[in-house]
C-alpha cells in the first residue's frame, strides 16, 4: 500500500471525507485516518478507534462484533501511539483468547 507523505491530507468530494493511509499503518495493522486526529483501523472482526479530543487526550477504544471490549475504564492516553499500542495490544491479547490472533 501506498503511504502518503507527512504533508498529505483527506481530501474531500461532495461533503465525504476520504481516508488516507497514516505513516504507522502496517500490513498487519492497516490504520486509516479521516484527519490528523481521528484514526480507525477494521480487522476481521474487530474495529479500533483513536481520537484526539484534547490537546494531549487522546480517546481510544477496540470493538469486537460492534460491541466495547470492557477490559479497560479508562480509556484516554497522553499520547496518539500510546493510544494505538493499547488498541493493538488489547485486540492481540483478546484475539488469542478467542482463537484468533496467532504470534508467530
Amino acid at each position: 500500500m501506498k503511504q502518503p507523505s507527512k504533508t498529505e491530507k483527506p481530501y474531500t468530494i461532495s461533503g465525504v471525507t476520504h481516508r488516507f493511509s497514516p505513516s504507522f499503518a502496517t500490513e498487519e495493522f492497516p490504520w486509516e485516518a479521516n484527519s490528523d486526529d481521528d484514526f480507525i483501523c477494521k480487522i476481521d472482526e474487530y474495529t479500533f478507534r483513536v481520537e484526539q479530543m484534547d490537546k494531549g487526550h487522546w480517546w481510544w477504544r477496540v470493538y469486537y462484533k460492534d460491541d466495547a471490549i470492557p477490559e479497560r475504564t479508562n480509556e484516554f492516553s497522553n499520547s496518539k501511539y500510546r493510544a494505538i499500542g493499547y488498541c493493538e495490544g488489547l485486540y492481540m491479547g483478546h484475539s488469542l483468547l478467542n482463537g484468533g490472533y496467532r504470534l508467530v
